[in-house]
């Protein structure tokens, strides 16, 4: 998968976004100053969630009030793409509505994600895949059959676009207990394309864990200050966590290496850790070697000391001193 020069994948650095949501409140200067923040600790992506509260979330719900008060509008939304333009900072959404899509998509919006709660929303998944950009989904409260099905209907309206699919358990927060990241490997094998993380916990352990289980993509809730009201910042990282946080996610990536087991240690570390074959006492020219007379010690300047089956019972052809390393050349 690429999104813009950005390869993500296998062998990558993790594509790590700072998920802004609406940890924003609905004020366009914290919003500003979040991909302020989210570029300079080195984030790879800012995400925000744009919708139309009136399109996406009945007046009744209880939540109404709270996503109209954060919602965001078109003059909002263009400040926000060209301050991390101007930055170089890849920024994206979460788009809620077909106007709000089609908003992204007129700014040339590198990448689009459909948001947990969407995953049955087979209209919005057509139209988005039709802009012909990279797909995230999420998959929270979601099943292996729900998931396949919108991937098909991204599918058949995009044969060629890219998707990733993001694990993510929708509980705010969620329990490390709940993580569930076996569902990483799961989710790899059966759909082959690039997976991530969407991270709910609070802490940054699951998404190390994740990365290390293959995870190519982690979205981790950013705010500027955990003591703002509101339902996600309690789950959220501030500016120096986060950027520890991208720190240890790049570390756990170079760990990774390849999945082959050859030396990567020089020879000389090697023949110091391993053990050759030392005389545990003085031994006679004509002496039989065995275990009474021999000692296993590093380094491995003598015989090494895998070749003691070879060796046992072999006759001396010179005398060997106490705690000399053994050769070939005193054996016969």
């Amino acid at each position: 998968m690429k999104i813009k020069n950005l390869n993500i994948g296998k062998n990558y650095p993790p594509f790590i976004i700072a998920e802004a949501g609406i940890n924003h409140n609905g004020d366009i200067k914290i919003a500003l100053d979040m991909i302020d923040a989210a570029h300079k600790i080195g984030a790879t992506a800012i995400k925000f969630q744009t919708y139309k509260s009136d399109l996406f979330i009945s007046p009744e719900s209880e939540y109404f009030d709270l996503f109209k008060k954060c919602e965001l509008d078109e003059d909002d939304i263009k400040k926000l793409f060209f301050k991390a333009k101007q930055l170089g900072l890849i920024i994206f959404s979460a788009v809620f509505d077909f106007e709000s899509a089609n908003l992204w998509n007129k700014l040339e919006c590198p990448v689009f994600k459909i948001a947990s709660g969407d995953i049955t929303h087979h209209a919005l998944m057509n139209h988005v895949a039709k802009f012909n950009k990279p797909m995230i989904l999420s998959t929270g409260g979601s099943n292996l059959e729900e998931i396949s099905e919108a991937i098909k209907v991204i599918k058949e309206s995009n044969s060629l676009i890219d998707i990733a699919i993001l694990h993510c358990i929708s509980n705010y927060p969620t329990k490390n207990s709940e993580a569930n990241l076996s569902t990483l490997k799961l989710l790899r094998d059966t759909f082959n394309l690039t997976i991530g993380f969407s991270d709910h916990t609070i802490g940054s352990i699951a998404s190390i864990s994740a990365v290390s289980l293959g995870a190519n993509i982690i979205e981790k809730h950013f705010t500027l200050d955990c003591n703002m009201e509101g339902p996600d910042h309690i789950l959220s990282m501030d500016k120096k966590i986060f950027k520890q946080f991208i720190i240890d996610l790049n570390d756990v990536q170079s760990t990774l290496g390849v999945p082959q087991k050859n030396a990567l240690e020089d020879k000389k570390t090697i023949i110091a850790i391993r053990r050759s074959l030392v005389a545990s006492k003085n031994i006679k020219k004509g002496e039989l070697l065995g275990l009474d007379n021999i000692l296993f010690r590093r380094p491995a300047k003598g015989i090494s000391a895998d070749k003691i089956t070879e060796v046992i019972g072999k006759k001396t052809i010179k005398n060997i001193s106490a705690n000399d390393f053994i050769s070939w050349n005193d054996i016969n």
